[in-house]
């Protein structure tokens, strides 16, 4: 990401707390007053929420301007929430992570009839099926009698791809 923001730029124009996840202007800009907290809710085209911050013009989610006043760089790719709400900004509950690892830590999908990631009802062999998406490759990972045996299967298989990052 080509972005002029420095670090020190952003711990001049805000307090961070860590524990709270709290952004606090320090400075009066735009909006912006001394001790007011930072940001706006917007939400994203999956219905996720998240603070947003305008700063001379340009948006910027608020979970990036944290990990760069905290780490003093921008993030290589995303920064994941692990509790998975991103509204939750708290200094340890957010990590960086690659696209892959962010989607692997992503909610159940709306569209999930089955309840269980990864899961369906193959109905010309009438029995639930798991598959994992893993580098940009479908991995079949067999037929089951039960959704809840396809999601442990699948849940095993996440575990071993994505580490910690996995939620079945």
């Amino acid at each position: 990401m080509n972005n002029k923001l420095t670090s020190e730029y952003v711990r001049r124009l805000f307090d961070y707390f860590p524990e709270s996840g709290l952004l606090q202007w320090k400075v009066t800009k735009g909006k912006g007053r001394p001790g007011k907290a930072v940001g706006r809710i917007r939400r994203d085209r999956y219905g996720g929420k998240y603070f947003v911050v305008t700063i001379d013009g340009k948006i910027y989610l608020a979970h990036r301007l944290i990990f760069l006043w905290m780490v003093g760089r921008w993030p290589k790719e995303l920064i994941d929430h692990i509790d998975r709400n991103g509204l939750n900004n708290r200094w340890g509950n957010l990590r960086e992570a690659s696209k892959a690892q962010n989607g692997a830590n992503a909610k159940l999908s709306k569209a999930n009839k089955t309840g269980y990631k990864g899961v369906y009802f193959a109905k010309k062999h009438k029995k639930w099926s798991a598959s994992i998406h893993v580098n940009h490759k479908s991995r079949n990972l067999g037929l089951f009698k039960s959704a809840i045996e396809a999601s442990k299967a699948y849940q095993r298989a996440a575990v071993e791809a994505f580490g910690e990052f996995a939620n079945g």
